[in-house]
């Protein structure tokens, strides 16, 4: 009987925590909702101070659709690509291999952005605000939804 008590009791201890667990995964995915069908428009790039002084062309923007693609411009050149909503739904993100068209850009922004594309691999929604981060969690590039 007293075996049979400490048994039930371990049990029950590792479903708990099983739960636990699981409810943390879960609080821990990005609501989509959030993310797709908004024009995302560049706020803030590390590095620069004032956005309009590198980016002749206009702002750059991003759009995602629900059904896994990403488009835009940086400013310049338009692009393209997809991304796995399983991988949005964990808040990565790679936008490292879009493709895009190749006018030739008078500013730098452009190259500047691009590069903020090919270090980012996760990104965080917040307060209207898209973070796209590196691998170190620092931020890289920042939009607001319009």
């Amino acid at each position: 009987m007293r075996l049979a008590i400490i048994l039930f009791s371990v049990l029950t201890l590792s479903a708990c925590s099983s739960l636990e667990s699981a409810s943390k995964q879960a609080s821990n995915l990005v609501n989509l909702d959030s993310l797709i069908g908004k024009n995302w428009q560049l706020s803030k790039l590390v590095g620069v101070d004032n956005l309009s002084s590198v980016f002749g062309g206009g702002l750059p923007s991003l759009n995602f659709t629900g059904d896994g693609k990403v488009s835009g411009s940086d400013g310049c050149n338009n692009f393209s690509g997809a991304v796995p909503k399983d991988d949005l739904m964990q808040g990565k993100l790679d936008l490292s291999s879009l493709g895009s068209t190749r006018k030739a850009c008078d500013s730098k922004g452009p190259d500047m952005l691009n590069n903020a594309f090919k270090n980012a691999s996760s990104f965080s929604l917040k307060d209207n605000k898209l973070q796209l981060l590196d691998s170190a969690k620092g931020l890289l590039a920042e939009y607001v939804a319009k």
